[in-house]
């Protein structure tokens, strides 16, 4: 009971930070634990699922260095968190590289042509602080983020007495903001990237983005590619 009504109250304040609507003690319901989502893609998209399997194959390796289009998308993408609610964010200073999970909607990619998922799925980057849109967020080591999530677990907190939202407040404070390697259309208007957000083992959640380049500015799209919340 404990645990259901945690992941509750994570929830909620997740939900909290992306949505401006208000919610009722009904709406705790909304935010049960999902069920496992299968690793593999749905039927049909079949040149994506080609793609993929091509990048999957691919023993391409590397640590590379910043390109200006990544640092545009890297920071449109703390901005878009920011006017969701966001304000203080622990980010990890690698970049996580993309997998066939971050694709499971395929239908969502059908309208761009993707050209570099080899790179995108083999490949980390490290973030400077030029992709930071405010001073309460930071770059942090994952590893030593890591520890500091796991210290202030709230499932672990909550059993050493803490009161259920101060626990949570606290995880949240210290939980850790990770990006994925943006995979790129040939035009450069396009860009798919995740993230996610650790708190705790039952404290997070996490997106696949696209971002098009509008005007030279780029903007998150109004599709909605995969979300969970934990």
């Amino acid at each position: 009971m404990a645990a259901a009504i945690l992941v509750a109250y994570c929830a909620l304040r997740t939900w909290s930070h992306f949505r401006a609507v208000s919610l009722t003690n009904a709406d705790l319901t909304k935010f049960l634990p999902p069920p496992p989502v299968p690793r593999r893609l749905k039927e049909g998209c079949p040149e994506l699922h080609s793609a993929i399997d091509a990048a999957n194959n691919n023993s391409e390796l590397g640590f590379r260095t910043l390109g200006q289009d990544h640092v545009a998308v890297y920071k449109a993408v703390l901005v878009d968190a920011m006017t969701r609610g966001w304000r203080r964010l622990n980010i990890s200073v690698t970049t996580t590289p993309l997998s066939d999970r971050d694709f499971r909607n395929c239908e969502c990619f059908d309208h761009i042509n993707l050209e570099n998922l080899s790179a995108a799925f083999h490949t980390s980057h490290r973030l400077i602080n030029a992709i930071l849109p405010t001073k309460q967020m930071k770059l942090v080591d994952e590893d030593d983020q890591s520890s500091l999530v796991r210290t202030n677990d709230p499932g672990k907190t909550i059993g050493e007495g803490k009161a259920i939202k101060d626990a949570v407040d606290i995880a949240f404070d210290t939980g850790l903001f990770s990006m994925s390697e943006i995979a790129f259309d040939k035009d450069h208007r396009h860009a798919v990237v995740s993230y996610s957000f650790w708190c705790g083992l039952l404290c997070g959640n996490g997106a696949t983005l696209i971002f098009e380049n509008v005007g030279g500015e780029w903007k998150r799209s109004a599709h909605d590619c995969g979300s969970w919340i934990s």
